[in-house]
């Protein structure tokens, strides 16, 4: 009976002995395949980022591309005073570019 039970408790520590080294090996692999995750995903994070920094400075130039041509659009102080004598401008866009636009010129009106 007692070769019996202490066979038995080999048995057992032998089975959870197994089961302790299969445990293992499945967290290592387990641990490998989260790192190669974590890699991946860092390296998709920073090609978007650099795709994004990229996108934002070509929306960044075109807006000031859009300024620049607004404000060669406008028309100069001297010119509005020329035609208007007393005159004031008060042009303050609320971001780079403004959405208003004004213009002055000369009509040659004749009446006869």
């Amino acid at each position: 009976m007692l070769f019996l039970a202490i066979g038995g408790l080999i048995l057992i520590c032998l089975v959870m002995g197994i089961i302790i080294l299969r445990l293992r090996q499945e967290q290592k692999r387990l641990k490998a395949e989260i790192m190669n995750t974590h890699d991946h995903l860092e390296e998709t994070i920073a090609a978007r980022t650099q795709m994004l920094r990229q996108a934002g400075q070509a929306v960044s130039e075109s807006i000031d591309y859009a300024s620049k041509l607004q404000r060669g659009l406008l028309p100069s102080l001297n010119s509005l005073e020329e035609a208007f004598k007393k005159v004031s401008v008060f042009w303050q866009p609320k971001d780079v570019v403004g959405g208003d636009f004004y213009w002055s010129g000369h009509i040659g009106l004749t009446f006869g």
